[in-house]
């Protein structure tokens, strides 16, 4: 095991074990939600829905600008390092620059998630300017009819392309280190094709892909009591067949695009 397998393994051990005598520790990481609104309706997400159908007013009630920057000195007292921005999209806050403009005041370093759709080349330019190190985009498909339908907006695919593209001219024209990241939610949808997501890299430059399987929606209770029959009927997760299938005929394209790639 290397050093820094080593310290990344043990650092929580030694958090828990402060934790637990009462020795304090630095909570050096953190992830946020500023909004729960998002611009999209994934057929696998509960955020949207937990909005729109749950007889909860308080459901959007974000915090203030003026409490997301107190927020921000109070994590860092705590000695927050490193701030994940994560939602809803982030994106739709319009104090979003402010509040990471005040993070970057303080030595914070970001990551964000987002869909990408509303990525132009200003916002690309903010997001590095803010001091942004990571964004991570959702890319379902190589084909723009199943991401959309995933996304649950038509245009959403040629939107999340054209936002990827935005960033990754804007980063090699400031010369910024920002890394680009896809993320590809794995399911009977689109498990096919997943491979040839990863042919994007020679149109828009890219720094690596990952796999999230989906979590079907009859597994998470809340979740469930929100959806309708025919969105409950829709099962998203592979069977055992279609892990074989993948396992046998798209696993070994994946492994060798990424070397060819150099992922």
């Amino acid at each position: 095991m290397t050093f820094g397998a080593l310290k990344r393994f043990s650092r929580p051990l030694m958090m828990l074990y402060c934790w637990k005598k009462g020795l304090g520790y630095k909570l050096t990481y953190v992830a946020l939600s500023p909004t729960f609104r998002c611009n999209l309706r994934c057929i696998m997400c509960s955020c949207w829905r937990a909005g729109e159908r749950e007889n909860n007013p308080d459901y959007y009630n974000e915090l203030s600008t003026d409490r997301l920057l107190s927020l921000m000195d109070e994590l860092k007292k705590l000695g927050t390092e490193h701030l994940h921005i994560t939602g809803g999209e982030p994106l739709l806050r319009k104090d979003l620059f402010e509040i990471l403009g005040h993070g970057k005041e303080l030595g914070m370093n970001f990551s964000m998630n987002t869909n990408g759709t509303l990525i132009s080349r200003n916002i690309a330019e903010k997001l590095i300017d803010s001091g942004v190190q990571k964004v991570i985009l959702s890319i379902d498909s190589p084909n723009p009819e199943i991401h959309d339908e995933i996304r649950g907006r038509k245009g959403a695919w040629r939107k999340a392309i054209e936002g990827m593209t935005n960033l990754d001219i804007v980063r090699k024209e400031l010369d910024s280190p920002l890394e680009i990241i896809i993320v590809t939610v794995l399911m009977n949808l689109n498990y096919k094709t997943v491979d040839e997501i990863m042919d994007f890299k020679g149109v828009v430059d890219f720094d690596e892909l990952t796999f999230a399987p989906v979590v079907d929606l009859k597994r998470m209770p809340k979740v469930a009591s929100l959806c309708t029959k025919e969105e409950l009927e829709q099962n998203l997760e592979l069977t055992m067949d279609e892990i074989g299938y993948y396992n046998r005929e798209i696993a070994p394209k994946v492994h060798d695009k990424a070397k060819k790639y150099g992922f």
